[in-house]
C-alpha cells in the first residue's frame, strides 16, 4: 500500500486488479485467480472480466462499473482496465 492515496475508490479498484487469489491471509478469494494464464486467450478473456466484474461489485462498493476492457499486449500478458464511477 501506498502512505497517501490508498483509500480513494479508485485507488482501491487499482489495489484489487493487482492481487492474485491465495494472496491474502483470511481472504483467499480477494484478488485475480492466477491460472487465468494457462487458458485459452478468448476463455481467459472472459474469465478475467467476470472476475474483475465479481471482485469490484463485492469489494468495491463505492464504485460503479461501466466496462472492463481485457486485452494483451506484445509479451501476452493480460491487460485489465477497469472504466468506474465513483458513486456519491
Amino acid at each position: 500500500m501506498k502512505s497517501k492515496g490508498n483509500g480513494t475508490p479508485q485507488q482501491c479498484v487499482a489495489n484489487l486488479m493487482n492481487l492474485f487469489q491465495y494472496e491474502i491471509p483470511y481472504a483467499r478469494l480477494k484478488g485475480m485467480p492466477s491460472d487465468i494464464i494457462d487458458k485459452p486467450d478468448d476463455e481467459a478473456i472472459t474469465i478475467a472480466r467476470n472476475h474483475a466484474t465479481w471482485l469490484i461489485s463485492n469489494y468495491e462498493p463505492r464504485v460503479k462499473i461501466n466496462n472492463i476492457n481485457v486485452t494483451k499486449d506484445q509479451s501476452d500478458r493480460l491487460i485489465i482496465t477497469p472504466n468506474v464511477t465513483v458513486i456519491g
